[in-house]
């Protein structure tokens, strides 16, 4: 959380900033250049450099305060780039889940999508998070199907991000639609294969659908991601268990690591 806010506060100030460091490039690399051989702007010069230095200077201590948590870097990057859909959009997730104000969030994810699809180079992760925003609120209030249509824009707006996939997938599996939601943490695990939930939903979904040993190759791969998800041994060797391999599943509890 904190490096996103890092980011949001760099990407801030180099909006601010890009203009004047794009003029004092110029100053630097072609009107000094042509004008340093009279040597009596020179005294003129340096001094206009050491007050551009000590101004940016500065303007650097007036930011640091702005770094001392995520909230002043939250506010500062609102007040400094209020246009920017990646700002709007994590002014939301703020709302979300620190203040719990979904009203307030909703309208910044719809204000994050407006700014983002205006802007010169749409972000694709704005649009995805926004819509995976829009549709945890919807979900939360009881409009399942609203939620569910946006969660399908999320993963449309980054096919290759595997979230979007996995919420997809808790969506239909509580309703006992397994084979839906195999299909979608199936896609979740194709584009990342190191997502250890969206493994081990797929191999649940498969233990409800009686494939065992695609259940039994899943909870592998979760307890490979990590050796010491002592759930992920369980679930493989009743799952080795229902296919016949009495001996596989004996060996896999062998290897299950003791509870602290």
């Amino acid at each position: 959380m904190f490096a996103t806010s890092a980011f949001l506060c760099w990407q801030s100030g180099f909006l601010i900033c890009l203009p004047w460091a794009s003029a004092l490039a110029y100053l630097c690399l072609v009107l000094l250049p042509q004008q340093l051989p009279r040597v009596w702007l020179a005294p003129a010069v340096l001094l206009l450099l050491g007050l551009v230095m000590c101004f940016w200077c500065f303007q650097d201590m007036r930011a640091v305060p702005n770094w001392r948590n995520n909230e002043s870097l939250f506010g500062y990057s609102l007040t400094v780039a209020p246009d920017a859909g990646l700002v709007r959009q994590h002014h939301g997730l703020d709302l979300q889940f620190r203040e719990h104000d979904l009203e307030g969030a909703r309208k910044e994810f719809e204000t994050a999508l407006c700014l983002n699809q205006a802007s010169f180079d749409p972000l694709p992760a704005v649009t995805n998070g926004s819509y995976i925003g829009l549709g945890q609120i919807s979900d939360l209030e009881g409009r399942h199907d609203e939620a569910l249509a946006y969660f399908q824009k999320a993963a449309r707006a980054l096919p290759y991000d595997s979230f979007a996939y996995d919420i997809l997938g808790t969506v239909y599996f509580p309703r006992g639609d397994y084979a839906k939601a195999a299909e979608y943490f199936a896609r979740a695990v194709q584009v990342n294969p190191q997502d250890l939930s969206g493994r081990f939903y797929l191999g649940t979904c498969w233990m409800k659908l009686g494939k065992y040993r695609e259940a039994a190759e899943q909870f592998h791969a979760a307890r490979e991601i990590d050796p010491t998800y002592a759930q992920a041994y369980t679930a493989e060797a009743q799952a080795l268990d229902a296919a016949g391999d009495a001996a596989g599943a004996a060996q896999v509890r062998k290897l299950m690591p003791a509870s602290e």
